[in-house]
C-alpha cells in the first residue's frame, strides 16, 4: 500500500468495504448512544476545571 504524500496511516484502518462499512455503522450507533445521552452526561461535570485542566496538571 503507498501512503499518498502529506497522508498518514491511521493504527486502526478498515480494508474493504465490508470492514468500512461496519465501521461507519457501529460509529453511527455510537453517536446516537451519546447524543440520546449528552444533556445527563455533560451534567455530570464538576465544572470548567473537569473539562478545561487534564487531572493532575
Amino acid at each position: 500500500m503507498t501512503i499518498p504524500s502529506g497522508k498518514y496511516l491511521p493504527p486502526r484502518l478498515p480494508v474493504g468495504s465490508d470492514a468500512v462499512d461496519a465501521v461507519l455503522a457501529h460509529l453511527d450507533a455510537v453517536r446516537a448512544d451519546i447524543g440520546a445521552w449528552q444533556t445527563r452526561a455533560r451534567d455530570t461535570a464538576f465544572g470548567p476545571a473537569a473539562t478545561d485542566t487534564p487531572r493532575g496538571a
